[in-house]
């Protein structure tokens, strides 16, 4: 457990991000969890994000009084949401297409439909509930993830959008942790979906640390198969 310097809670290690004052004292997300030098955790989520900017939370645990930090909360609040998103983003890509080198994922309704039963199934914001429920019934996975942006489904298969991914079942420790990465990768992003730049999805082309808010309240990202 860790402490997150917004919400003053102790929070699991994977429902947290991590930063560290750069070489130049400015304020650097550290995804990976590697970066030198002091960190400050944060719950994975904007409001969480916006809190700890409020509170100046960040100068206080780093120890820092970058320029950066002197902007208007609002201001940095939406620049720091959206730093995040397209690099959760950058980084569930990356998860997925390991994962799929490793033999773990397989991309597309047709290749799923004789692959027999999943470990997991991804479905894109796009995809027809008609055509998912079909093929939910085919691979009858044990979870699954919906509305991911067919975009970044794609990126990972090296397609332009992608509707389904599968994911076998861990035949060996490697694999497992891969498949536990992903879905947490999926987690974190989630909470950031809605601020995505035009960049990573210019169909959407929405920002602000409070966009998507109302989509992710609507939706369920993860839920069990029945």
């Amino acid at each position: 457990m860790r402490h997150c310097i917004a919400t003053g809670q102790s929070v699991p290690p994977e429902n947290l991000i991590r930063f560290v004052a750069g070489p130049d004292g400015a304020l650097v997300p550290d995804l990976a969890e590697k970066l030198p030098g002091r960190g400050a955790w944060v719950t994975a989520s904007p409001e969480a994000l916006a809190m700890a900017v409020r509170k100046k939370a960040f100068t206080r645990h780093l120890g820092i009084q970058a320029a950066q930090l002197t902007a208007g909360p609002e201001a940095l609040t939406e620049q720091l949401t959206g730093q995040l998103a397209d690099l959760l983003a950058n980084n569930f890509v990356r998860v997925l297409a390991l994962s799929r080198r490793a033999g773990l994922a397989i991309g597309g309704s047709g290749s799923l439909r004789g692959a027999g039963q999943m470990d997991g199934l991804l479905i894109a914001d796009d995809a027809s509930p008609r055509e998912a429920a079909k093929l939910k019934s085919s691979v009858q996975p044990g979870w699954i993830i919906k509305g991911v942006p067919a975009r970044l489904l794609g990126q990972a298969f090296g397609r332009e959008t992608l509707a389904y991914v599968g994911v076998l079942a861990s035949g060996y420790a490697g694999q497992a942790g891969l498949q536990q990465k992903l879905r947490l990768s999926w987690q974190k992003l989630d909470a950031f979906i809605g601020a995505l730049s035009c960049q990573a999805l210019p169909e959407q082309c929405i920002t602000g640390p409070q966009a998507g808010q109302s989509e992710r309240q609507d939706r369920t990202a993860q839920e069990g198969a029945k």
